[in-house]
């Protein structure tokens, strides 16, 4: 708060808004089902990504079967069992399916 004088001999005050206070990082975190939810759309989105790709049929046993070296040596199914993010699991893939076979 600060006053000032005046010529004509009253007061201005001048009141300046308080700082806000700084918000801790956790509360902007997501809750935890928002992160399911978000986790589950990502897989949903994934699966669909699979099936238009490789055919519903063929989109599964291809992640149970194909062991890609952009995952680590590991399938399809494992990188996501194991937590991969489906978004670097699909690029993965899409990778691999563009590689032309020996």
């Amino acid at each position: 708060v600060r006053s000032i004088g005046c010529s004509s001999g009253s007061r201005v005050i001048h009141l300046q808004p308080a700082p806000s206070p700084a918000v801790p990082r956790a509360a902007t975190a997501r809750p935890a089902a928002a992160v399911a939810t978000l986790d589950r759309v990502r897989l949903t989105e994934f699966w669909t990504r699979m099936e238009r790709r490789f055919g519903e049929g063929y989109a599964r046993s291809y992640a149970a079967d194909q062991v890609l070296p952009q995952l680590g040596s590991r399938t399809v199914q494992q990188a996501l069992d194991q937590g991969e993010n489906p978004k670097d699991v699909w690029r993965a893939v899409s990778d691999a399916a563009q590689q032309p076979s020996h």
